[in-house]
């Protein structure tokens, strides 16, 4: 885990589903490479403005403004997808290298000033008590004195 993702809520996946439902069921979290949904859901629950190329803390914040929203998510039973990150070590370029390459700190990780700025957002709106208070932000640089 990076200095950026330190304590932030992260969503794995699990060892599978064993139960015996034929039904997709309701479920916590939306995930975001698995996702779908009607247009309408856009006009309710749009992207945050004030958090361009997030990567960690997007599902969490996505399922909790759904959720408060009065959408309900839905998961199939099975596996039918999973993300295929071997292009990385292939030389191909991933997400994060991109925004590393305009914001700085290119290579891996998140450790960039706007990722850093996007998890406090992430921390702030879910509420961890200790994210965002003045001294917080003025012992991380982010509040003048």
């Amino acid at each position: 885990t990076s200095d950026v993702e330190e304590k932030i809520i992260r969503i794995n996946t699990g060892l599978g589903y064993r139960g015996n439902e034929e039904q997709p069921t309701q479920i916590p979290f939306i995930a975001a490479g698995f996702f779908f949904t009607p247009a309408g859901f856009l006009v309710d629950v749009p992207f945050d403005p004030y958090m361009p190329w997030c990567f960690m803390g997007e599902e969490i914040m996505l399922s909790m403004r759904a959720w408060t929203h009065g959408w309900d998510i839905y998961a199939p039973r099975k596996n039918w997808i999973a993300h295929q990150y071997r292009p990385g070590r292939m030389g191909l370029p991933k997400f994060w290298g991109s925004v590393g390459r305009l914001f700085g700190r290119p290579g891996p990780g998140f450790s960039n000033q706007l990722q850093k700025r996007l998890i406090k957002r992430v921390k702030h709106l879910v509420g961890y008590n200790d994210c965002c208070s003045r001294e917080k932000l003025i012992e991380d640089g982010d509040e003048l004195v």
